[in-house]
Formats: C-alpha cells, sequence, structure tokens
C-alpha cells in the first residue's frame, strides 16, 4: 500500500505536506498501539511536492514498496527556502494530534532524518525529550545555533544510533563525532557507526540495514503509555 498523501494544518495555520505509511494490518487490529517514527527529509526535498520525498528520499521511497514495514511513519516536507529549526513547534504539535489519531504508542515514538534532517532530528528531540524513545540521526549536522551542541547533553535520556559517511564532503564525520561525545558525557547511550567508503549518501545503508529497525523497535520510554 502506497503512503497517504495530504497537508497537515496545525491550529495556528502552519501547514506541511505530509506522507503517512500505515503499516499492514493498521486497519485489522483496531485495538493494536503502533510504534511511529518521525522522518525528516534533507536540503534537496524541500518545497511543497510529495513527489519529490517519494522519488529522493530514501526512507519514504523505501514505503512506497514495503506495506509490512511496522511502524506508522510520518514524512513531514519542509517549505523551500527554511530549515526544520523554524517548524519544530510545528512538529511537536503534529505528533500530539496524529499519534492518538493513528492509534501510535505514545512510548514509542522515535525521530529520525538524514542531513538537514538529521540535524533537525536533534533538534526537535532536544525540544522535547521525554517524548522520544530513540533518535537514529544519519549524516546529521550540529545544528547551527549557538548553544549547540552543548544541548545534545539535554538528550541523555535517549538512546542514539547515528550514521556518518567516513567521506563525506558535505558535512565531514566530526559533526556526529562531537555531538556523539556531548551525549555520551552526559550519560547517553550513544552508538555511533561511521560508514568506511561513503560519502554523504550515508541513508542508503542505514535505512537498509534490518539490524537498525529491530533496535529502534526495542526501544521504548518506560514512563509513557
Amino acid at each position: 500500500m502506497a503512503q497517504r498523501r495530504g497537508t497537515w494544518v496545525g491550529a495556528d495555520g502552519t501547514r506541511l505536506p505530509l506522507l503517512v505509511h500505515l503499516p499492514a494490518g493498521h486497519v485489522g487490529h483496531p485495538r493494536k498501539r503502533w510504534p511511529v517514527v518521525l522522518h525528516l527529509h534533507g536540503a534537496g526535498e524541500r518545497g511543497d511536492d510529495l513527489g519529490a520525498l517519494v522519488r529522493r528520499s530514501e526512507l519514504p521511497r523505501r514505503l512506497e514498496h514495503a506495506p509490512r514495514f511496522p511502524f506508522v511513519v510520518l514524512s513531514p516536507q519542509c517549505p523551500s527556502g527554511t530549515t526544520w529549526g523554524p517548524r519544530v513547534p510545528a512538529l511537536l504539535a503534529m505528533l500530539d494530534e496524529l499519534v492518538p489519531a493513528l492509534r501510535g504508542n505514545a512510548a514509542r515514538v522515535h525521530v529520525t532524518g538524514c542531513s538537514m534532517g538529521g540535524s533537525g532530528a536533534w533538534a526537535v528531540a532536544e525540544a522535547d525529550p521525554a517524548r522520544f524513545a530513540s533518535m537514529v540521526p544519519v549524516c546529521a549536522s550540529v545544528p547551527p545555533r549557538p548553544e549547540w551542541p552543548a544541548r545534545a547533553a539535554r538528550l541523555a535520556g535517549v538512546p542514539v544510533w547515528a550514521f556518518h559517511g567516513a567521506r563525506d564532503p558535505v558535512l565531514p564525520p566530526r559533526h556526529s563525532q562531537v555531538l556523539a561525545a556531548v551525549h555520551r558525557a552526559a550519560g547517553g547511550r550513544h552508538r555511533l557507526t561511521i560508514l568506511r567508503g561513503v560519502g554523504h549518501a550515508a541513508w542508503g545503508p542505514a535505512y537498509g540495514d534490518p539490524r537498525v529497525w529491530r533496535w529502534v523497535a526495542r526501544r521504548r520510554r518506560p514512563d509513557r503509555r
């Protein structure tokens, strides 16, 4: 089943084009609560054409042909000329609305993103660390604000599995290494995989590895239901 296409509209009028993946069995099991993944794309897919996400963004592209992927996946689209940072309040409001509406499990909400979306994943998780059961940032940059990378310490309670290409010419691996060091120093459980021989496109090996999704599926917030 292809992903549903629509537009999420917030109470303040914010509008974000949105892809929604519902796993096979979602309709047939009305009492089940599903794990939820918030996916944030990179800079190249910004705009108002959801087809660009399906064509060029790794996880949405895969989900078009993976009906059994066992997560509800929300893939919003960032407007042209901006980044995910200013959209963090809208992303949290979207989760407030759609996790219960789509029968998501509030104890199993995860966030991932690539490049600009990896930086966005750090930013959105830092804004509400008690919400997220895990984070998978891929080729992320340090969020471009002066309080970073120190703010990564606020995520000590969120397990992280990060990926970065060893030969990334766009965002060198030191971005992920600095964030990992701060997160670990604060007591966070942090796994950083540096992919040998890989450039900026670390999202292929990351999202194509079934071990990543088994790891995500095992993570949950013990303080949420």
